[in-house]
C-alpha cells in the first residue's frame, strides 16, 4: 500500500494553556486528520518557545512573544490537508498554524506500508 504525501502542523498555541485543553485541541486535529483520510506519525509537544514573529491574539490588545508549540507529522491526501486546514482557520485555541508538504530532508523516506503494520 502506497501511502500519500507526508505533512508537517505546526501549532501555535497560548503560552499560559492549560494541559487538558492542550490535549483536547489535539485530539480533535488527530480526529479530523484520521476522518478525511489521513494517517498520524507523529506529535511533538515542544514546550514553550519564541515564535517567529509577534503572533496577534483574538483582541486586539492581545500579542504574543512566546507561545507553546506543538507539531504533528502526518500522511493524507492535498484535498484533506485543504479541509483540515479551513477548520484549523476556525479553531478559536490556536493562535497560528503552518501546514508545509515535507520533503525527505524532513522526514525519513517511507514508501510503502502493510496493513500488519497497521494492525487492521
Amino acid at each position: 500500500m502506497n501511502l500519500p504525501p507526508a505533512y508537517v502542523l505546526m501549532c501555535y498555541f497560548r503560552p499560559n494553556i492549560s494541559r487538558p485543553n492542550l490535549v483536547t485541541a489535539l485530539s480533535t486535529y488527530v480526529e479530523k486528520t484520521v476522518k478525511h483520510g489521513g494517517i498520524v506519525r507523529q506529535i511533538r509537544n515542544n514546550g514553550i518557545g519564541p515564535t517567529p514573529q509577534k503572533i496577534k491574539g483574538r483582541f486586539a490588545q492581545e500579542r504574543f512573544e512566546d507561545a507553546q508549540i506543538v507539531t504533528m507529522e502526518f500522511f493524507s491526501t492535498g484535498e484533506a490537508v485543504q479541509n483540515i486546514s479551513k477548520e484549523l482557520r476556525a479553531d478559536t485555541r490556536l493562535l497560528k498554524h503552518h501546514l508545509i508538504r515535507a520533503d525527505d530532508a524532513l522526514l525519513p523516506r517511507v514508501t510503502s506500508i502493510s496493513k500488519k503494520e497497521l494492525n487492521l
